[in-house]
């Protein structure tokens, strides 16, 4: 077992919810820790030789959020408390190597108020931004690295391809498959009487027609919210003058890196005929909510990022 000098660490063995333990806190806490995490009166006094300097009360109350357990404090010379933690019984010190030789009492202590701790607003800013620091840090170490890279189809619609990756633990394992498309919007319509303006069309990846929202790619020379009025006028002959974009989601994080656009536009009115692309054949209808429901529960309405806009907008209103 790796060895540590903050006090406790030979029996820190509690677990997160992920099954970490504090010393692996450790681990990814001494790269963050820093000048600016460090409490204002020892900034003087803290150096990259000594890490741990002015940073126990945010850490224990960090380290509270993902163990539980109690934050306690030995009296220090000056009044202050050195704040540590106590869970399920097991006492550790991640910022005890500040005091170097020098051996704390770790039975004369007083249990520590979160709250009165954090009415000292540039405390509370200092732990906010640690904790930020360290959910950055930790979500570096579960990142995979891309090795060898393969394109198998590249061209104007897709560049879908096949890569090895590093593990965070060092191996090399593959092929994963993923693929880059345009971004895109999804455009949550309703006409002047709260019905939703829908479209029909085929999709070939499952062979049938479904029902779904207006949507379409954003080019190059697009904004978002330019291309969701493009798409809505084409796609159906409406145009609105009461926009809101609602959300920017990850299309398909497990094997796309576009992103699709969530727009609202209600009090839609009819001001043209459908102007489609040469592959689209489109009719429009429609749908009160509670008829759109039904189509979804009956496998007629299937696109899942239409879906979910659907009901953002039901819960944004």
């Amino acid at each position: 077992m790796k060895k540590y000098n903050f006090y406790g660490w030979e029996t820190a063995d509690v677990k997160d919810a992920s099954g970490m333990d504090p010393r692996e806190y450790y681990d990814i806490l001494s790269r963050v820790w820093s000048r600016e995490t460090c409490t204002p009166r020892l900034r003087d006094s803290w150096s990259p030789e000594n890490i741990t300097v002015g940073q126990c009360a945010i850490t224990a109350f960090l380290l509270q959020d993902y163990f539980g357990g109690d934050v306690y404090g030995v009296l220090r010379p000056g009044g202050n408390y050195h704040c540590f933690n106590v869970v399920d019984g097991c006492v550790f010190d991640l910022t005890s190597e500040q005091f170097g030789d020098e051996k704390l009492d770790y039975s004369l202590t007083a249990k520590q108020s979160r709250a009165e701790h954090f009415k000292r607003e540039e405390k509370k800013e200092r732990y906010e931004n640690l904790r930020e620091l360290f959910e950055a840090s930790r979500d570096e170490m579960l990142a995979w690295q891309e090795q060898e890279v393969t394109h198998i189809v590249n061209d104007k619609w897709i560049d879908f391809r096949k890569a090895d990756y590093r593990f965070p633990d060092g191996t090399i394992k593959g092929p994963f498959y993923s693929y880059t498309k345009k971004d895109y919007v999804v455009v949550v319509a309703t006409d002047e009487e709260g019905k939703l303006l829908c479209v029909k069309q085929f999709r070939h990846g499952i062979g049938q027609v479904t029902t779904e929202l207006p949507a379409g790619g954003i080019e190059k020379e697009d904004d978002a919210l330019g291309a969701a009025k493009r798409e809505l006028l084409e796609e159906t002959g409406y145009e609105s003058e009461e926009w809101k974009q609602l959300l920017k989601v990850a299309s398909q994080p497990t094997l796309s890196d576009n992103y699709a656009y969530i727009f609202s536009a209600e009090n839609c009115k009819h001001t043209s005929e459908q102007s489609l692309d040469e592959t689209e054949f489109l009719g429009v209808e429609k749908y009160s909510v509670d008829q759109v429901h039904s189509l979804i529960k009956e496998g007629k309405f299937q696109q899942p990022v239409h879906i979910m806009a659907l009901l953002l907008k039901e819960h944004t209103i």
